[in-house]
């Protein structure tokens, strides 16, 4: 109830809650979906790339599965190696067993994701299918794009924040702070019982409305008191003419 009370104690703090509130929710809204399509995109884009080196590689590979020279094999995927986000890589003939492999010995530490993305491609001469090449990367790559990504939107977000909090003090100096002076004229009524002053109309919308109708309010009181001072006075001097009249008689 207190941090409530602290938080949306006067109407300036409320303006500010509500923009950064809603500039949080839009933004946080808006780096998801747009972290959630540049996660689909780069893994779709790193899948393409890891396929395209297989597809040049698998002529060649067919042929030395064909004529089983495992050496030339070696030595075609073993530069697989130098992209830095494949873990190893993989030829297997067509009864599933493997012929031979490479594997990195770099480790990448990944933050996000501890997933292993596998290609397979067919090694195929005529339409016959020999076997097929596997590689195997993990998403090192991937995170460091998304990672890089996010810190973009992370900078966004913060000038977004920053916007909002300009625009809550341009909107306090036209919206709030009329009604702040309203308060203001309304307390010092209230307190001294002077029915005199006047809030200023700094607009013509609803705010400079109500208070145009607050100082209606202030000089309809005003003359009603004055009416009533000036009735009370005169029915005083009545009653002060009255009360002579009285005592003369008496004597």
């Amino acid at each position: 109830m207190n941090f409530s009370r602290s938080l949306f104690g006067s109407l300036n703090a409320k303006l500010l809650t509500v923009l950064m509130m809603v500039a949080l929710f839009t933004s946080f809204t808006v780096a998801s979906v747009f972290i959630a399509y540049e996660l689909n995109t780069v893994t779709k884009n790193e899948r393409t790339r890891l396929n395209s080196i297989a597809k040049i590689l698998s002529p060649n590979l067919t042929a030395t599965v064909i004529f089983q020279d495992d050496y030339t094999m070696n030595e075609l995927i073993k530069p697989l190696l130098s992209q830095s986000n494949v873990v190893s890589a993989r030829v297997i003939d067509s009864n599933g067993e493997a012929l031979v492999a490479v594997f990195s010995e770099v480790i990448n530490k990944t933050i996000i994701f501890s997933d292993i993305m596998t290609i397979n491609t067919p090694l195929l001469m005529d339409g016959v299918e020999h076997g097929r090449l596997e590689i195997k990367a993990d998403y090192s790559i991937i995170e460091e794009s998304l990672l890089f990504f996010i810190a973009y939107l992370l900078g966004i977000l913060i000038f977004i924040l920053l916007l909002s909090y300009l625009l809550s003090l341009l909107l306090r100096q036209t919206i709030i702070k009329p009604l702040l002076d309203l308060t203001s004229v309304a307390d010092y009524v209230t307190k001294t019982n002077n029915y005199s002053v006047r809030s200023k109309v700094e607009s013509s919308d609803e705010v400079g409305n109500l208070a145009n109708c607050f100082n209606v309010m202030l000089e309809t009181i005003e003359q009603r008191d004055q009416s009533l001072e000036s009735t009370v006075e005169q029915r005083t001097k009545a009653l002060k003419i009255a009360n002579g009249k009285l005592t003369e008689t008496g004597k």
